[in-house]
């Protein structure tokens, strides 16, 4: 461990400082083992042992968490916390004296003459949870652990029946417990203790946030008995959960001290902390994906799978600014591999293989990938190889392709219907597009620009002819500004030529200036950057609607329709500050000032990950009247990669020589 690490301290708190905090671990595999730090679930995706059957998808939880006891000179005393109906048992949570999250989720229970120090990882490649205990007291004591187990798919619940019987086959410090008849055997080894049957059915969990969220949240858990070690003071002992059998013939001590090795060595050790610990966190997004052998990325934990367009998004910071140039290279075959008429994947599906094309702009963010992959010392002759797919698709938009997606006659991309979900704001719930934006809309246009300009670059760079694009390039050059700029001042958000404009203020308009190649001047991105700041930004991120439209909606929560309704009119999105700081450092000029500014802005989303929601997380979204505590996924693949990148390409945060900046000792509660 290192000095100074983070930590957490909790002096005279509740159980909701305990439970608001959560964490996640993942094995690149799309598996994981998550939960809040006070061990009581509050999703129906926590998990100690969540496992990706066709990685990364399938994912399904084995071992939904595990309790503990420590056993001194009097009674047991229970450090667990669960929330049943009407209470909270047992309350563990009240000995918890300190957690930290770096290098690895660690919690510290103070009971009475008793320390106790519980650490838990993943095995990397591998469907393994090692949880490390150790004596951190003077005293001697026996530590009684009851594991809780499931066999469902991460998005559903479980309940009692008479189909699971958990048969349990025994061996020499490991046991094996079947579900039911054909599921996979789950694995628990516990070197060094003992086991004691004590069959049992836990009813009535329940899941706080499943039930804000308007879903069920009640579940039951089976536990086939007591796990047992003696612990002597500074003793370690090691409990491990596998659904691969080799793995518990594997020593419990190496498994664990292979991954501290792993994780603690990430970047420089000189290196500011957070930037270490986004790329530590970075690794988490990148997974292997059975059906291609190659990479690919997540877009998000816990519930997200490997998506198109936020792949190609998050790929920059995730992969490039980590050094990670053969994975971005994987990743990018990957999703080339499966090229449909001009369009990669918009998302591979949970179950099954086949991709799904919905997305107008998934293919266009992959021209900014590969001009990034470049410019951070990528292999030409990779693009070399991939340049005729980077033409299909700029000739399928030009002749058109699913969705309505074209080139109309004044240069500009047009897709869609009245009621589709093709650009990133996808929210569609019931048979109705909340923001269906079809037409040509503002940020599709600024990227076709960039992906012709980026076409056109690689051809120049490997001689080839690419002349066929240039009138393509010259009607957005002539056309861009004339139909998207508003007298006030700011991008209109979609257009249709002729007919119709969309003035909502919106941060898609960003993008315009934000991307590599601009087709607008620095004087009109300082007047967009103005409207942009008085409507959309917060210090956590941008809305996605000004709070002054009358389709505004201040708070993302509530049942589904609630929710999704709210998703893209005001709420809150972590990424797109980035997008706001990269236009606004082409705008103003990227000075020593200007850089001191912008990382001064970035300590809001950094205080966020060190203290709120997922520690060692970036949320997806938060509310838009007041951008408080994140909400959505817990840890957002495009808020992570883009803050990433954003430090990456402009050096932010410079090198420490002899200090270390992580926040330390932050209090909860009085």
């Amino acid at each position: 461990m290192k000095k100074n690490n983070q930590t957490i301290s909790f002096a005279n708190s509740q159980v909701e400082d305990h439970s608001n905090l959560e964490w996640i671990v993942s094995n690149g595999l799309g598996g994981y083992a998550s939960s809040t730090f006070c061990g009581m679930n509050t999703r129906r995706y926590h998990g100690i042992l969540v496992a990706s059957m066709n990685p990364p998808v399938e994912r399904k939880v084995f071992v939904a968490k595990v309790e503990e006891e420590i056993v001194g000179e009097g009674d047991p005393i229970a450090i667990s916390t669960n929330q049943y109906p009407g209470t909270v048992y047992p309350e563990g949570y009240a000995y918890i004296q300190s957690v930290s999250r770096f290098p690895l989720p660690t919690t510290q229970f103070e009971v009475g003459p008793y320390s106790l120090k519980k650490t838990l990882t993943m095995v990397q490649g591998s469907s393994t949870t090692c949880i490390a205990y150790q004596n951190t007291s003077q005293r001697p004591f026996t530590l009684k652990i009851r594991p809780h187990l499931t066999d469902r798919n991460f998005h559903d619940l479980f309940y009692e029946s008479g189909e699971f019987n958990f048969h349990t086959e025994n061996f020499p410090y490991y046991m094996k417990v079947y579900p039911r008849y054909g599921s996979e055997g789950i694995c628990m080894g516990f070197e060094g203790g003992t086991y004691q049957e004590d069959r049992a059915w836990f009813k009535n969990v329940e899941y706080l946030k499943e039930q804000s969220r308007g879903l069920d949240f009640q579940e039951d858990t089976f536990s086939p008995g007591w796990i047992s070690f003696k612990l002597a003071p500074g003793e370690i002992r090691y409990l491990v959960f596998s659904l691969d059998e080799a793995m518990m013939l594997r020593g419990a001590s190496d498994l664990f001290q292979a991954e501290i090795k792993r994780v603690d060595s990430k970047g420089d050790t000189h290196q500011e902390s957070w930037r270490r610990d986004l790329e530590q966190v970075a690794s988490q997004f990148l997974v292997k994906r059975a059906s291609t052998q190659g990479f690919s990325l997540l877009a998000g934990y816990h519930w997200f799978g490997d998506w198109g367009r936020d792949t190609m998004m998050a790929l920059r910071g995730l992969t490039l600014a980590t050094g990670k140039l053969e994975a971005a290279q994987s990743i990018l075959r990957t999703f080339l591999q499966n090229l449909n008429k001009g369009l990669i994947p918009s998302r591979f599906p949970d179950q099954g293989t086949s991709p799904i094309y919905q997305s107008v702009d998934a293919s266009l963010w992959l021209f900014i990938a590969m001009y990034e992959y470049i410019q951070n010392g990528g292999s030409w002759e990779f693009v070399e190889e991939v340049l005729p797919q980077l033409q299909e698709i700029l000739d399928s938009y030009i002749q058109g392709t699913y969705h309505n997606i074209h080139i109309n006659k004044e240069g500009l991309v047009f897709a869609g219907t009245p009621n589709s979900q093709l650009t990133w704001m996808d929210s569609f719930i019931w048979g109705y597009s909340v923001t269906p934006r079809w037409g040509c809309a503002v940020e599709i246009n600024a990227l076709w620009y960039n992906a012709l300009r980026i076409f056109q670059y690689f051809s120049d760079h490997l001689e080839r002819n690419a002349s066929a694009y240039l009138p393509f390039i010259s009607l957005q050059e002539e056309n861009f500004r004339r139909y998207f700029w508003h007298p006030m001042g700011y991008l209109y958000d979609v257009v249709i030529p002729g007919e119709q404009r969309e003035e909502r203020i919106r941060p898609n308009q960003l993008f315009a200036l934000s991307l590599p190649f601009k087709v607008l001047s620095k004087k009109d991105g300082s007047k967009i950057l103005q409207v942009v700041k008085n409507h959309l930004y917060t210090q956590k991120g941008l809305r996605t609607l000004s709070p002054f439209d009358s389709e505004f909606k201040p708070v993302y929560e509530g049942n589904l329709w609630d929710r999704d309704t709210a998703y893209h009119q005001g709420t809150v999105w972590s990424f797109l500050l980035t997008e706001y700081l990269e236009a606004y450092l082409w705008v103003v000029g990227n000075t020593p000032d200007t850089k001191r500014w912008a990382e001064s802005a970035l300590m809001p989303l950094r205080k966020h990950f060190y203290q709120q929601n997922c520690i060692g997380g970036i949320s997806e979204i938060f509310d838009g009247k007041n951008p408080d505590l994140g909400k959505g996924c817990i840890n957002h693949a495009l808020g992570i990669g883009n803050v990433l990148w954003f430090i990456h390409q402009h050096k932010l945060f410079a090198p420490l020589e002899d200090k270390e900046s992580r926040p330390v000792a932050i209090s909860v509660g009085n």
